[in-house]
């Protein structure tokens, strides 16, 4: 299962599929529709994974176990509901309790009945509904014995599922009508009648059709093969015999178009049928856009795993509407209609669709093939898929579309480093838990980052210590071992063993089944004259955690026993470099610090230093003090490793204040990677420092390369400096000469953050401008999603007013309102009169959370949270049953917390206000000074800042700010990490210039 919101920074998205690096980087949480972190890396975290009272999942003992369904489902397009005839087989495992139990959520049962398969004989039976599951009771004299199988038939129907099954929203008249399942985790239950455990894998046949005979094109799918000669006119049959959990399942019937791979693109695949499908309005071109490297990627894949495609009759695709990412089903997998790309957005997108193919098609083994146990065994498919997607990149890099003739060592470095990077955000942000863990509160919160960057590098770390040819040989073994059976993380472990002659029990308990990872703090001490160098780390990662205790955390490993690779550069007389490689080496029975000591060769000199350049160690190091600002300053403009120039910023500019701003600076547009180059962007940003401002303005202007400008945009979105209005605006006009999707929306969230606090006249130039964009929609609503950013950033009752418009139905595309609504939340919760705001939720409350759509329904159940208000806390805690239950478990609960803890900051804010009324009258001595300062307005602006001088930098932030004067100059100039090292003169002579105008208290 991908999705962006998880993943990505490069790529950003949906669920199967975790797609962290896109959403961090490319900021697509708007987009996504999943809204926590296991949805997505752009969504909002969940920072419980489980509470301390959490009993161990375990898999389910069934009884009587379902090993086939037949179901005849007819579809009412318009009115979005399902008639189902189903007849189930179990197998009777044991005669305990006579008792069995079926999923099935919100459905109207005309009959059910059970009988026994040889001979039919109808068997006496008590069954209850109680809204969630279908218990049945069969009575002590049926005769049922262990080894029987039963027949279970029931009729019933299903109007407008919460969840499950995705129906077009017919926004048009001529819009297309269907129907589109969609699973993970256990989302089957929300119309089909089954046991919804990973574990319980039938066999199926689907006969699917639709009442709404008028309609015209329309054509069903399900997974395994279709059976033409079983059909009746208008009916569509498919058989799957391959065993699959419900969560693998996956229908769908409509007016959908479809385009089948010609033959010359497949070979070496047989005859396997590789097919692209959509709704019909999708053109041809863009579905052979989206799906083009789909038989290279099969090839690829098969060869990498050394099986055989599991699935050699049928690979089809699908583009739904709303699916929330992509999903693995099997021979039949389901994506977001954000993977319906223009030729604009496949500029920005190509090489995400690319990667999510690939790991969805990955699933194919890991995941659908070799089916997870239970849930504690997630990472066997996730984090599979995940780790396909980096070893993809580096056999193939990126597509021309992007870069061509790309470096594919380079690529497959930046993947692992931003799968690294947003594994850490959640494990510091949020929670540490272990891979394998039988301890969550909901299986839909195992699918987070732990889960695909976390456990996609441990199996990278195993690759690096056993070698390639023993790693691949090892995998090879266990893909063609249990192919279609159940997996657990022991077999995998057991197969890699056998292969390389290793006890591998130290590794996983380390790495899978104990949490966190090694945090090490590094110190270089460097003997000019005695050519002496030395290295030590100190693991700090237990020392955090005491420091900062989680209430929800498991306890973090107090030491890893790791050995860290060290390049060390020599530079010899006459300018001559040669790398070292040394090793630091951590034990845990020696305790969390360990040394490198270096000796240099005679007449040499150290250059600098990289720490495991080749990322063979998941590890978050930091310099703890500088090694110097030479050694700091040859990594940036001459390391060969990116991460380690990432790293040598942010020490440069902590410990080497205006002169470290100055060199990372002037190295920026020389860092070789795109993503290294977005990261060393975002940390200039974060000093906000002009120059540092400025070279990031620069490096945007002259970035040809698609990716790092969507980097360094996405950096410059968290800008919020009137002075740079005109720059982000130039940009802008820029970004619409390249007709680039991505850049533009970082780019209008920058220039609504810069224009908040400008003056009367610049804020009303930037509001129209965004509201410009608003009408435009664009393809997925890109264009109004630019402008509702925009607006959603400047924040307030009139940037709230000029997106309102647009939340309503048929104004904009469904991806462009769900957007506005985002945005529109954003932009309210920044109103100053909490009549507003309070306006603002209910206006929410009264439309947008009930939408036909689930995840139009979840994003406005986000924007109110995002209002703030905390007397609707209730309003969405009444929504549970709108919306999944595993949604409710990981975003509700969010939103209900958040909105909690507001209502006790009220409390604390009313305090707050009295103790400031208290203390403004004991401060008469401002006000006296204010006014002497006032009384110059119609002096020099010289004179006026002679006697600011004169009253202090304290004075002018009380008695100027809500005229606008001083306070932007010392963000920009006096950034906080850069104010210890001026001293009281410096600090003042920051104000000698223009004051800017903003109408903002302080």
């Amino acid at each position: 299962f991908f999705c962006p919101a998880l993943f990505y920074s490069s790529h950003a998205i949906m669920p199967c599929c975790d797609c962290g690096h896109v959403a961090r980087t490319l900021r697509l949480d708007d987009l996504s529709a999943s809204t926590s972190s296991g949805g997505g890396e752009g969504a909002k975290s969940d920072k419980h994974f489980r509470h301390l009272s959490t009993l161990p999942n375990y898999a389910e003992e069934n009884e009587c176990e379902v090993t086939h369904i037949d179901a005849a489902v007819v579809f009412d397009l318009n009115a979005r509901s399902m008639a189902i005839d189903v007849s189930i087989k179990l197998d009777v495992r044991a005669v305990r309790d006579r008792t069995f139990q079926l999923n099935g959520v919100a459905f109207e049962f005309s009959s059910v009945d059970l009988k026994a398969e040889k001979g039919g004989a109808p068997i006496s039976i008590e069954h209850r509904y109680d809204g969630k599951k279908l218990t049945v009771v069969y009575t002590a004299d049926s005769g049922v014995a262990a080894g029987d199988t039963l027949v279970l038939h029931a009729v019933y129907k299903v109007d407008d599922p919460v969840s499950g099954m995705v129906f077009s929203t017919n926004v048009k008249e001529d819009s297309p009508r269907f129907a589109c399942a969609d699973h993970e985790t256990d989302r089957a239950r929300y119309w089909l009648l089954c046991q919804d455990e990973p574990q319980v894998r039938p066999q199926y046949r689907f006969d699917l059709s639709v009442s709404n005979k008028e309609l015209e094109g329309v054509t069903g799918y399900a997974n395994g093969v279709r059976k033409v000669e079983q059909e009746q006119p208008g009916h569509f049959v498919y058989e799957c015999d391959f065993p699959t959990p419900s969560y693998l399942v996956c229908i769908g019937i409509g007016q959908y178009r479809q385009v089948t791979a010609p033959k010359e693109v497949l070979e070496g695949l047989g005859d396997i049928d590789i097919t692209y499908i959509a709704p019909r309005d999708v053109t041809d071109e863009r579905l052979k856009r989206s799906f083009a490297v789909t038989p290279m990627a099969m090839r690829w894949l098969s060869k990498k795993v050394g099986q055989p495609f599991p699935f050699p009759a049928k690979f089809h695709q699908i583009i739904v509407p709303f699916i929330g990412g992509a999903m693995e089903c099997v021979t039949f997998v389901t994506y977001d209609s954000l993977f319906d790309m223009d030729e604009v957005l496949a500029r920005d997108w190509q090489h995400l669709c690319d990667l999510v193919i690939v790991h969805e098609m990955s699933h194919s083994y890991f995941g659908d093939s070799l089916v997870m146990k239970y849930f504690e065994h997630a990472w066997l498919k996730e984090s599979w898929a995940t780790y396909m997607m980096s070893c993809f990149l580096e056999d193939n890099g990126l597509p021309d579309s992007v870069e061509v003739n790309s470096n594919k060592y380079e690529d497959f470095k930046a993947d692992l480093y931003d799968n690294a990077q947003r594994y850490f955000a959640e494990s510091r942000e949020a929670y540490v838990r272990p891979i394998v863990t039988r301890e969550y509160d909901h299986s839909w919160k195992m699918f987070d980052r732990h889960l695909y960057p976390g456990g996609g590098w441990r199996l990278h770390m195993l690759r690096r210590m056993l070698g390639d040819d023993t790693f691949w040989q090892g995998v090879k073994n266990y893909v063609g071992k249990f192919t279609k059976g159940l997996v657990e993380t022991i077999d995998f472990q057991r197969e890699l063993e056998a292969v390389s002659n290793r006890n591998l029990h130290r590794f996983f308990d380390q790495w899978l089944h104990r949490a966190g990872h090694p945090i090490v703090e590094m110190k270089l001490s460097y003997d000019i004259s005695k050519g002496k160098v030395e290295l030590r780390g100190e693991q700090v990662q237990k020392k955090k955690n005491e420091a900062e205790p989680k209430q929800y955390d498991h306890d973090w490993v107090e030491v890893f026993d790791i050995d860290v690779p060290v390049e060390v550069t020599v530079v010899k007389e006459g300018g001559e470099r040669r790398k070292e490689m040394h090793t630091l080496s951590f034990a845990s029975n020696k305790g969390a610090n360990a040394t490198c000591s270096i000796t240099l060769p005679p007449n040499s000199k150290l250059g600098h230093v990289e720490i495991d350049p080749d990322f063979f160690v998941l590890l978050d190091w930091a310099w703890k003090e500088s090694p110097g600002s030479d050694i700091l300053n040859s990594v940036l403009t001459t390391g060969r490793c990116f991460a380690n120039q990432v790293a040598a910023t942010k020490a440069m500019l902590e410990h080497h204040g205006v002169m470290g701003v100055k060199k990372v600076a002037a190295a920026l547009k020389g860092v070789g990677n795109y993503l290294g180059r977005g990261l060393v962007a975002k940390e200039l940003i974060s000093t906000s420092h002009p120059l540092a401002i400025s070279a990031v303005v620069d490096a945007a202007k002259a970035e040809q390369h698609n990716l790092a400008a969507v980097h360094i945009t996405s950096a410059l979105s968290s800008l919020s400096n009137p002075l740079r209005v005109a720059d982000i605006e130039h940009l802008i006009d820029n970004s619409a000469k390249r007709d680039n999707y991505l850049s533009r929306l970082n780019l209008f969230e920058a220039l609504g953050g810069c224009a908040k606090y400008a003056g009367k006249e610049v804020r009303a130039r930037v509001m129209a401008r965004c509201e410009a964009e608003l009408p435009r929609d664009g393809h997925h609503g890109m264009l109004a999603l630019a402008g509702a950013r925009g607006l959603a950033a400047m924040g307030g009752e009139a940037a709230a007013e000029a997106i309102k418009p647009f939340m309503e139905k048929g104004v904009l595309s469904d991806y462009g309102r769900r957007g506005a609504i985002s945005a529109f939340g954003r932009a309210a919760g920044q109103a100053t009169e909490r009549s507003y705001r309070q306006a603002a939720a209910a206006h929410l409350a009264a439309g947008p959370i009930f939408d036909d759509v689930e995840a139009i329904r979840r994003a406005a159940l986000g924007a109110l949270a995002s209002v703030g208000e905390s007397s609707f806390a209730t309003v969405i805690e009444n929504a549970k049953g709108t919306i999944a239950e595993q949604h409710y478990a990981r975003e509700l609960l969010v939103h209900i917390r958040k909105l909690r803890k507001a209502s006790a900051g009220e409390d604390q804010a009313e305090r707050i206000g009295k103790m400031i009324e208290s203390v403004e009258k004991k401060h008469s001595l401002f006000v006296s000074k204010r006014a002497e300062v006032l009384q110059l307005a119609g002096g020099t602006l010289h004179q006026r800042q002679h006697v600011v001088k004169g009253i202090g930098v304290v004075h002018v932030l009380k008695g100027f700010v809500r005229e606008g004067e001083g306070l932007f100059l010392l963000r920009e100039r006096g950034a906080p990490r850069f104010q210890p090292s001026l001293d009281r003169s410096e600090r003042l002579s920051i104000l000698d210039r223009p004051f800017l105008h903003c109408h903002q208290p302080l």
